[in-house]
């Protein structure tokens, strides 16, 4: 019942506003070996959006891995593609450092609520770029996985955003608009469980954002927001590699 009563909230919440980023759950992958493949497909709900997630990462050597992600809901879209380093840390702990690109392309609108007999509507849209640095750390068990990440980048916008006015006729009138192209610090935490099979486990993440001064903008309503936080969960696949290479949780693993 409270698992029940916590999706309708989380529903709830994604009707109430629209926003200009929310937090992506990209996967953790903890790749530990030249040609570990890692999948994962999710579902999430932020502040005020819903979004299907996917994330394939593969490691291209003995430390050396690179990962592809893309995030859709009704009103964002993007795209992520990211390369870096790992290192294993005793039988189960895994180090990795990306640097990587993302972006995508935003857009909405929604009624201005006022106290006057007139109605107003706003719009925005445009594309946004962050390119980033990440570092994860994590632990790995033939059935349970545990990961943090945080990555750290510049949120580069390039949004229009337009406020409208309707008379009782229905015609149109510009009253407000702006070109945002401010550059601010992007700063995400993320968190991630995986329970199941050696190669199939569901997943759940957490994810929190902080954007520079977004909250600041000169904005006539202050209506571009950004989400927080999000949540998702999903599945996740691993495979690849094992004949040729050894995992973290080599022969020794069982004997602990």
């Amino acid at each position: 019942m409270a698992k029940r009563h916590l999706i309708i909230t989380l529903v709830a919440v994604t009707l109430s506003s629209c926003s200009i980023y929310h937090p992506q759950a990209v996967d953790i992958p903890l790749i530990d070996h030249a040609g570990d493949t890692r999948i994962d497909v999710a579902g999430s709900v932020s502040n005020s959006d819903m979004a299907l997630n996917g994330t394939y990462t593969y490691g291209l050597t003995n430390c050396l891995a690179g990962q592809a992600h893309f995030n859709i809901s009704d009103h964002m879209f993007c795209g992520q593609v990211a390369g870096g380093a790992y290192k294993t840390i005793g039988n189960h702990g895994v180090l990795e450092g990306y640097l990587g690109y993302n972006a995508g392309y935003v857009n909405g609108e929604s009624d201005i609520e006022d106290n006057s007999s007139i109605s107003s509507k706003y719009k925005y849209d445009g594309n946004f770029a962050v390119p980033f640095g990440q570092i994860n750390i994590g632990w790995k068990w033939p059935h349970v996985d545990l990961g943090l990440g945080i990555k750290v980048g510049s949120y580069i916008p390039d949004i229009n955003y337009n406020e409208y006015k309707y008379d009782q006729q229905g015609s149109e009138q510009l009253t407000f608009n702006e070109n945002y192209t401010e550059k601010n610090l992007l700063i995400e935490p993320q968190f991630i469980f995986r329970v199941g099979s050696e190669h199939f486990k569901w997943c759940f993440k957490a994810q929190f954002s902080k954007i520079g001064s977004v909250n600041s903008w000169n904005i006539g309503s202050t209506n571009l927001t950004y989400d927080t936080f999000s949540i998702s969960s999903g599945l996740n696949i691993s495979f690849g590699g094992r004949n040729n290479a050894k995992p973290v949780w080599d022969n020794e693993y069982y004997k602990d």
